[in-house]
């Protein structure tokens, strides 16, 4: 091939891979990794999974199935459900109580909260709070109960040891989950319609701040050891990353298309983000807030949950009603103690994986040599029956590949450009 020829296709290369490279994770700017954040497992649950939570103390993990109207109990030392749990109509959200092992799940259409048993698995007994329940988080230390109402836009406290109404607090537009800093005694609520933040003082059951965050805030997480509150916005495709002790958003993370729900490991710092249009679970360092890893789980991940003591994650995909169970390796924190029993018993299920081999990221180093003629490497091109002809049709295919990568990087950055807010 002639030198021009070579040239131009060299461009073209250049040009394409610029363009494609955002296209290998679909605009998520997410990189595959070898190694860390590995699926162990995938288990069968019920229809439709949405909400997941977690007892560290007893490894029991529970799956709000919400076509199901059931609760899927996983032993996490078997990766097997050993129950199912009947509850309202509905169900959307979970939370566990650690201490007095009682789990709580939020019935949408039913406007109750049911409360489980964590050592028998039946319903003790249902709580009715607010229109549309649909976020719940308790709070161990004040033995308090949050459950925020998206149908009343308001969140109902609730005292665990009597199960009886405290008070209600009015929020934003809309609410969606809800999380508790145990160590502050602060409450995050994130408001879909109004894109902003409500935060709840514990002890007088008001809103002392309104945090103005993305488009679509659903998920929230905290981390009580650094007083870091993780907000996830559906419409902006993005984590906004909150400082608990001034309440102003320190920075926003792009985290990949529809980030619903979000968890953190309070151990090793790290946030996890399940991409609800997709099969990626993004891994974010909580130190430097980049994102360190992504992988491929089950279709539609929409919930997530982590035990800390053994690094263990688990997300709840709704198009193929299966959980994922991901070990975070290497991480800092106790010793994984269950490793050794824990067997993928379901290792039928197939499990997609990241692509072996990314395509070159954007920035990266391209070598590009320019011989001129006359040249070793242009008197090899012309001894090898090049004609004029040959390289003049190279070269306009070239032109072309590299028009063409042109306009469909015009075209993806177009597509990327947000919107005025969608009206609902």
């Amino acid at each position: 091939m002639c030198t021009y020829a070579r040239l131009g296709l060299v461009l073209a290369a250049v040009l394409f891979g610029a363009v494609a490279s955002p296209f290998s994770t679909c605009g998520t700017g997410l990189v595959a990794s070898a190694s860390g954040p590995t699926v162990v497992a995938t288990i069968p649950v019920g229809a439709f999974p949405q909400g997941v939570a977690v007892n560290p103390g007893t490894n029991r993990i529970y799956v709000a199935n919400y076509f199901g109207d059931d609760v899927s109990v996983i032993d996490g030392n078997t990766n097997t459900v050993v129950a199912t749990v009947l509850v309202g109509d509905g169900p959307e959200r979970v939370a566990v109580d650690p201490i007095t092992n009682l789990i709580y799940v939020t019935n949408y259409w039913s406007g109750s909260v049911s409360v489980i048993d964590g050592a028998t698995n039946t319903v003790v007994t249902a709580i009715g709070v607010g229109q549309r329940p649909r976020g719940v988080a308790v709070n161990s230390t004040t033995n308090r109960l949050y459950v925020s109402n998206s149908g009343s836009d308001n969140v109902s406290v609730i005292n665990v040891h009597t199960n009886a109404l405290m008070a209600t607090v009015a929020v934003g537009d809309e609410p969606q989950d809800i999380a508790v800093n145990p160590a502050t005694n602060r409450v995050y609520v994130p408001n879909d319609f109004s894109d902003d933040v409500s935060v709840i003082d514990g002890d007088t059951n008001t809103v002392v701040a309104t945090v103005p965050v993305g488009w679509g805030p659903w998920g929230v997480a905290v981390n009580p050891g650094t007083n870091r509150i993780y907000v996830s916005n559906v419409l902006s495709d993005n984590i906004s990353v909150v400082d608990g002790t001034t309440n102003a958003v320190l920075t926003t993370v792009f985290a990949g298309e529809r980030p619903r729900s979000i968890a953190v490991n309070t151990y090793a710092n790290r946030i996890y983000v399940p991409h609800e249009n997709s099969v990626i679970l993004a891994v974010i360092d909580g130190d430097t807030n980049g994102i360190v890893a992504s992988l491929a789980v089950g279709n539609k991940p929409t919930g997530v949950a982590v035990n800390p003591s053994i690094s263990r994650v688990y997300v709840s995909n709704y198009a193929d009603e299966t959980v994922s169970v991901v070990q975070d390796l290497g991480l800092p924190g106790p010793t994984p103690t269950l490793t050794a029993t824990v067997t993928p018993t379901l290792t039928a299920t197939p499990t997609p994986t990241p692509a072996a081999t990314p395509p070159p990221a954007v920035g990266g180093i391209v070598e590009l040599r320019v011989n001129s003629p006359g040249s070793a490497v242009d008197s090899a091109a012309v001894s090898s029956g090049d004609s004029p002809l040959d390289c003049y049709l190279a070269l306009a295919g070239a032109a072309a590949a590299g028009l063409l990568a042109l306009t469909a990087g015009a075209w993806y950055a177009r597509r990327r450009r947000l919107p005025p807010r969608p009206s609902r």
